[in-house]
């Protein structure tokens, strides 16, 4: 099984009680891997969204920004589904394995023409559901 810190706002957190860092396995952990993936650029692995990396295009074309950001997330949901399975080194539990993902969604807030919404169903290979939802832009 493996595990990570527990980060908060970019904050390792640490228990008061021991002084020391908490780990998260499991559900959280990937709860904590999605919520990265959504935040950051694609890496070099092919981890990250890029999301934010589509703002710019927002001014542009807004129906080709909700399309950019359907097919990254699509996209990058696969490579970390991919990148998970190809990494032999890191046991990892059925919990914390991306089996398969749908209820993607991309769409313009109707009180702000600049901010975008997004959600995703994320299933892990024990079956549970790991809803995930986010704004861009505003």
């Amino acid at each position: 099984m493996s595990s990570t810190l527990r980060v908060t706002s970019g904050d390792i957190i640490v228990s008061s009680s021991t002084g020391r860092p908490i780990l998260v396995s499991g559900q959280n952990k990937l709860r904590q891997d999605i919520k990265e993936f959504f935040e950051i650029s694609v890496t070099a692995t092919g981890f990250g969204s890029g999301l934010s990396d589509l703002i710019g295009l927002v001014q542009l074309d807004q129906d080709a920004f909700v399309s950019s950001a359907y097919g990254a997330i699509v996209q990058g949901l696969q490579a970390f589904r991919a990148l998970q399975r190809a990494d032999f080194t890191t046991p990892r539990t059925n919990e914390e394995l991306l089996s398969s993902f749908d209820g993607i969604k991309v769409v313009q807030d109707p009180t702000d023409p600049t901010k975008f919404i997004f959600t995703a169903n994320i299933y892990s290979v024990a079956g549970s559901l790991v809803p995930y939802s986010g704004i861009l832009g505003g």
